[in-house]
């Protein structure tokens, strides 16, 4: 039954992946916001190649992993896409958490390299288990350097009382819930292995889930970018 519901809600969850990159291109949000544009392609790019290999094969698991490596690099140029629409009004303001972002990934990146030199030096012969690791790790780096930049970069806006354009604000709950769900994938792809295989499924139908409900608000809630002469339109989070 649950094995069921999963695959259902796979089914749902690539409809509403193509549905959110149907959406950010009809409103060409794809000129201001490259990087998410770039991660919804991604997203069902990954769907489609995990249905074409089959989501329990051993090749979806390894394009699983791999891709995480491509997600580390990813999410950091996202967090600094968030602001786009409002990047001259902020250019002072990101310089603090933009070097907190930058010297984070870098912290990542020497324990990740110390980590591979480590095991490495110990089981000559764990090179595809580390590589999973290694990807997870640096995922879960870039994941904690992104939600503090965007965090302090938000908060620099609200003591600044900078209004957010409506997409901003959108992409930014977006991108935060996000970053959260991600950091609690990296512990279920690390530790998924010690639960039992009714708990594993009930965890990723939540999180398929919780996916499902993020992309369908993100998918009512975006609008186009307002022309220069105009006010940009504000939400309220």
């Amino acid at each position: 039954m649950l094995s069921q519901a999963v695959h259902v809600m796979q089914i749902v969850g690539t409809i509403a992946d193509g549905l959110l990159l149907w959406r950010v291109l009809a409103l060409k949000l794809h000129r201001v916001y490259a990087f998410f544009t770039l991660y919804c392609v991604l997203e069902l790019l990954f769907d489609v190649a995990a249905w074409w290999l089959g989501w329990e094969s051993a090749g979806s698991a390894r394009l699983y992993f791999y891709s995480r490596y491509l997600y580390a690099a990813l999410f950091p140029a996202m967090a600094w896409d968030i602001f786009e629409e409002i990047s001259p009004q902020i250019a002072k303001i990101r310089r603090l958490p933009t070097a907190r972002l930058i010297s984070g990934l870098f912290v990542t990146g020497f324990f990740a390299c110390l980590m591979l030199v480590t095991v490495q030096s110990k089981d000559l012969n764990a090179g595809s288990e580390v590589t999973d690791e290694l990807g997870v790790f640096l995922w879960a780096g870039a994941c904690s350097a992104s939600l503090v930049f965007v965090w302090s970069l938000f908060r620099a806006t609200r003591a600044q009382r900078i209004e957010l354009p409506n997409n901003t604000s959108v992409w930014f709950l977006f991108f935060m819930l996000t970053l959260i769900r991600a950091l609690a994938e990296c512990g279920f792809a690390l530790f998924g292995f010690k639960l039992s295989p009714t708990v594993s499924n009930i965890v990723i139908l939540f999180f398929l889930s919780f996916d499902l409900a993020l992309t369908a608000w993100c998918i009512l809630r975006l609008k186009a970018v307002p022309s220069t002469g105009g006010a940009p339109e504000k939400i309220s989070l």
